[in-house]
């Protein structure tokens, strides 16, 4: 996925935050994110976009940084002039950072291809403290499979997914095994502590008329921690 790509797409985020576009993340992903970080202390937002997840980390009293590689996510992110410190970078940028209590990563790691998740897990990791947390949130495969039998969302070549997030732009996707990311994680010094897959709610696909598969999770949840 190229900066280009993700700085077109930065007026979409940045418009609809809040509303049904992104329901299933505030409403679904963030309650299991938040119920697995530290009490307190640092927290670094990798692919924080527009920085909605970091406003909502501070307004519950976390010190935030938030790093993106678009200059339109972060541009976009700096509109609030809010207690968050926004980075605009990478991978590269981000293993010169160090001493962070956490790490999340929503809806990240599917988008970085195969010759950089590697490099991409490093750097991760050696942002964080020993003892400290990383949350990975990527999207659950069986759901990836489900909108594929019913021509939603996903597109696949051989083993290659393409997301549709509008606008004209087919975003290429890794949807990986959780085995997959295990050995990686593991290969840098982080053991995974639990996996979790949230659920939909009645409540949720009701109020959002939800149009995607619901019978299993749209998330897998992997939390790590630094040895």
């Amino acid at each position: 996925m190229s900066d280009k790509e993700w700085n077109e797409l930065a007026n979409t985020f940045d418009a609809e935050a809040g509303e049904a576009f992104s329901a299933d993340n505030v409403q679904i992903a963030w309650p299991i994110i938040l119920n697995e970080l530290p009490s307190g202390g640092s927290i670094l937002d990798f692919g924080c976009g527009t920085g909605s997840f970091c406003r909502h980390l501070v307004a519950i009293g976390y010190e935030v940084t938030g790093i993106d590689p678009s200059k339109k996510m972060i541009d976009s992110a700096k509109k609030d002039t809010g207690k968050v410190d926004y980075i605009e970078g990478g991978h590269e940028l981000l293993s010169q950072l160090s001493g962070f209590d956490a790490l999340t990563a929503t809806m990240v790691l599917q988008f970085v291809n195969d010759e950089e998740i590697e490099a991409v897990i490093k750097a991760m990791s050696q942002s964080i403290k020993p003892g400290g947390v990383i949350v990975a949130t990527v999207y659950n495969l069986e759901f990836a499979e489900l909108c594929l039998k019913s021509k939603q969302f996903f597109s696949r070549s051989g083993d290659q997914f393409k997301t549709d997030y509008g606008n004209g732009i087919l975003i290429e996707t890794f949807i990986r095994h959780e085995e997959t990311y295990r050995k990686i994680f593991e290969k840098y010094g982080l053991k995974l502590r639990t996996s979790l897959n949230p659920p939909f709610t009645e409540e949720f696909v009701k109020k959002y008329q939800w149009p995607l598969p619901s019978a299993v999770s749209e998330y897998l949840v992997m939390v790590y921690h630094k040895r």
